[in-house]
């Protein structure tokens, strides 16, 4: 329900003049993607490698492998989104096993998340969270908005 309520916050935000309202906007849609990228793809594989030692082996001190071994709760949207584009060519055993555990779950996922320009979700949210960069406009939430919706509807497929 809170996710539902950030939504039409963001939503609404949108439609009016308020001011900084598309920045927080995108914070709403991001944060969203952000919470049900933990809840949906990256805490289900974390608590598979931790029962299973070969593929916790394959750690390093990668922001990814810190956030398999001990929850680390910095591990953040723009940290999954690279994991994610890492998973659709695995250069290591660690992102070949999620490779493995996605396409069991989520045979369709990186397939549908290859055109997104998940890279600008990442782009407007910081720039909304780092007040010295330049203001998010509202053509800018809109794009946002779509964004996050398409990875959304890729995470809950009809």
């Amino acid at each position: 329900m809170e996710d539902q309520q950030r939504w039409v916050t963001g939503s609404w935000l949108l439609g009016t003049n308020a001011p900084q309202g598309a920045g927080i906007a995108v914070h709403c849609f991001a944060r969203i993607v952000e919470g049900e990228l933990r809840t949906r793809i990256f805490v289900p594989f974390a608590e598979h490698a931790r029962s299973r030692p070969e593929i916790l082996a394959g750690c390093t001190d990668d922001p990814f492998s810190r956030y398999l071994k001990s929850g680390d709760k910095t591990f953040g949207l723009g940290q999954m989104f690279k994991v994610l584009g890492f998973a659709r060519r695995p250069a290591s055993p660690l992102i070949s096993s999620f490779a493995d555990w996605l396409k069991r779950g989520y045979p369709w996922l990186l397939a549908g998340l290859a055109p997104l320009r998940t890279d600008r979700i990442v782009d407007f949210r910081n720039r909304e969270d780092h007040p010295d960069f330049r203001l998010i406009e509202a053509k800018e939430a809109e794009e946002a908005s779509k964004l996050c919706r398409e990875v959304i509807n890729l995470l809950y497929p009809r």
